[in-house]
């Protein structure tokens, strides 16, 4: 079991070939992975997380797919700027129900990883293999970053779409016109947003339910590890350079540190 004063290695999340190929354990402070090892761990991390940002995307698609309709269909020759094109409640209460289970998955997903990496008990590791049970902390974790996600991105898109109608009105451009811009605006969301929204929220649930595992299994201390490629931004450089060991509080809501981070 884990003791006091132990750092651990922070992204710790594992598919099952990669984990057993490379065959590297949670390891204590006293024999800290080497540069190549956390290299290697985090490739393992990188494709993992990129498998579990498909549904993302495909959910997000699905999701201003329909909503494109409804705004198109609402709009008509009374429209003015100030049209709301779709009720935004709905839109919320839709996209709040879509992305809850995935965020749920990817939580889950985090929290095995850490625990069946620390070899627990066999009934512990049937149980965790199938569905972690997650705490009230959790749960209420999940319940907040997938409202909040909803709420933040039809409110940018009702923000987005006034502009739309703000551009095409003054342009004295027809309804057929305008219902073009409204289209354009959908398939620039289909093929940017959806893939930043995907990134961003998969690394958020993989890295709390790192933690919250963490946490369980007794780990007072975690390494913040940065994505180490042509990409790898200045701010994540920062915190690399600077104390990357942190507390397990410390370091709750640092990844993802950006947009469609990658540590």
């Amino acid at each position: 079991e884990a003791e006091k004063g132990e750092t651990f290695l922070l992204p710790f999340s594992v598919i099952e070939q990669p984990a057993k190929a490379l065959s590297l354990p949670i390891v204590k402070q006293s024999s800290r992975w080497s540069d190549e090892q956390k290299e290697a761990y985090w490739q393992v991390y990188k494709a993992k997380t990129e498998a579990q940002e498909k549904p993302f995307i495909k959910m997000a698609r699905t999701l201003w797919d329909e909503q494109k309709e409804q705004a198109i269909a609402s709009l008509d020759s009374s429209s003015t700027a100030d049209t709301q094109l779709f009720d935004s409640g709905e839109a919320i209460e839709r996209f709040n129900n879509a992305f809850r289970p995935l965020i749920t998955g990817v939580f889950q997903s985090a929290v095995a990883d850490i625990f069946e990496g620390h070899e627990p008990k066999p009934a512990h590791t049937e149980a965790m293999k199938l569905e972690p049970v997650l705490n009230e902390i959790a749960l209420k974790w999940i319940a907040s970053r997938s409202l909040t996600l909803a709420k933040l991105l039809n409110g940018t898109t009702i923000e987005q779409l006034r502009a739309v109608l703000a551009a095409g009105f003054e342009a004295g451009e027809s309804i057929t016109q305008i219902r073009d811009r409204i289209e354009e605006y959908y398939t620039m969301a289909n093929r940017v947003r959806a893939t930043m929204v995907a990134r961003t929220e998969v690394i958020a649930a993989s890295a709390e339910g790192n933690l919250t595992a963490f946490k369980e299994l007794g780990a007072e201390k975690v390494e913040f590890y940065p994505a180490f490629d042509e990409r790898t931004c200045e701010i994540c450089m920062g915190i690399y350079n600077g104390d990357r060991i942190k507390t397990i509080v410390e370091s709750r809501g640092i990844i993802p540190v950006h947009v469609q981070c990658r540590c």
